[in-house]
């Protein structure tokens, strides 16, 4: 949480700034330790202006995970960790992400744990990472502990923009072809048809079918736009209450084509973070409930809620998860034989290069299957907008008789 003090310098000036914190008291001693005394903290309340003024410096996941492993580098080689923070803090050009690291120096050169300072930060430090670090430190494993943490933002962050990538074209495409039909239909129809209807002419089916529509649309396009507003402001405030939001996580995972790929990355995660837990050695129930977070899918957390109890008790990971319905055979008999084999991280290990690739394969077979589709829609949508432009046109010529 962030504070805001004014506070009295070396020289007896006032000074303003801005600290991260648990809350308010860890504010003050911060500020005290550092100034010779202070006027006022308070809590920073960020408005709406401000968080847009803030979107270029915002910290992305590449900015953390080549941070994790720029200092597991500078551990290797015996730079200890106040020195490496220092001097990534000095490299880091994010002003924000700069300010965060120079505070976690100071803290860590007062005898804070550097887990305990990032642990003050989740927005850019994922908890597991942050609880991955603490165990690292506590085997006395750091650099071991910011590699892994990198690979594992940095391995999330790709997963998501594969995703992404896969639907941008879709989705443009669409918007494309949504944004021609309306500039057809609102502003060159209602010209057309003032234009048709000075001709004492048959025009074709196709074309009155259009000018009919035209003019319902243009007659009662308030009225649908409002209701169509009323129903989006709806299916907003729908989804932000927690039963909206699991009936949209359970609708994605049935989605054809896509849902599959939706499903198979929150496995993905799961098994990441589930592997990541049981390297840093957390106790197994945090580290599913973690890895069950990790899936950002509100029905997985839910299954996995109800097992979670019956792992912990003792009776294996595969079969509780196999009862989920939610993971495919070969994660339940990948996860079988690691437990026979007391070699589950391996396999865990085995399963997420299993399903990075089909993940892959998945996505581009997704691209490759919906282009063709959405081709042939914007063909015959132009096509059909095309005929009912030009039709008349050629209608007109030939009923026109000569004087």
């Amino acid at each position: 949480m962030q504070f805001a003090y004014v506070a009295f310098d070396e020289g007896g000036r006032l000074e303003r700034g801005i600290v991260e914190a648990l809350d308010a008291r860890e504010a003050e001693g911060w500020v005290a330790d550092h100034h010779f005394g202070f006027v006022n903290v308070r809590p920073v309340r960020p408005s709406f202006f401000t968080l847009n003024l803030s979107v270029h410096d915002k910290i992305t996941p590449v900015d953390v995970a080549f941070f994790f492993q720029q200092v597991a580098a500078m551990l290797r080689v015996g730079v200890s960790i106040h020195r490496a923070l220092l001097t990534q803090a000095d490299t880091i050009k994010r002003k924000r992400f700069r300010q965060i690291i120079q505070d976690l120096a100071d803290r860590v050169a007062r005898g804070q744990r550097v887990s305990e300072g990032l642990a003050l930060y989740p927005k850019q430090f994922p908890p597991i990472v942050t609880r991955l670090l603490r165990g690292a430190e506590e085997v006395g494993r750091l650099e071991m502990g910011f590699e892994e943490a990198g690979e594992f933002v940095l391995s999330g962050f790709l997963l998501m923009k594969k995703i992404l990538s896969a639907m941008y074209y879709p989705l443009a495409a669409m918007g494309l072809l949504v944004g021609a039909s309306y500039f057809m239909v609102f502003k060159v129809f209602p010209v057309l048809g003032k234009m048709y209807s000075a001709f004492d002419v048959k025009l074709p089916g196709l074309t009155l079918w259009m000018i009919a529509f035209t003019n319902t649309s243009v007659k009662w396009g308030p009225y649908i736009g409002g209701a169509l507003g009323v129903v989006v402001l709806g299916a907003v405030l729908l989804l932000r209450r927690p039963a909206g939001r699991l009936f949209l996580d359970r609708l994605k995972l049935k989605l054809p084509v896509v849902g599959v790929i939706f499903r198979l990355g929150s496995v993905t995660r799961f098994l990441r973070t589930l592997r990541l837990a049981l390297m840093a050695a957390l106790p197994l129930e945090e580290g599913l409930q973690l890895a069950a977070a990790a899936t950002d899918n509100r029905h997985f957390v839910q299954e996995l809620g109800v097992v979670v109890p019956r792992i912990v008790a003792g009776q294996g990971i595969a079969e509780p998860l196999k009862e989920t319905g939610l993971f495919p055979p070969l994660v339940i008999q990948g996860l079988q034989i690691g437990e026979d084999t007391g070699t589950v991280d391996q396999s865990i290990h085995n399963l997420l290069a299993y399903y990075g690739d089909e993940l892959d394969g998945k996505i581009k077979g997704l691209a490759e299957a919906i282009n063709p589709i959405l081709t042939g829609v914007a063909a015959i949508g132009v096509g059909f907008l095309m005929a009912a432009t030009l039709l008349p046109m050629y209608s007109i010529y030939g009923q026109i008789k000569p004087p």
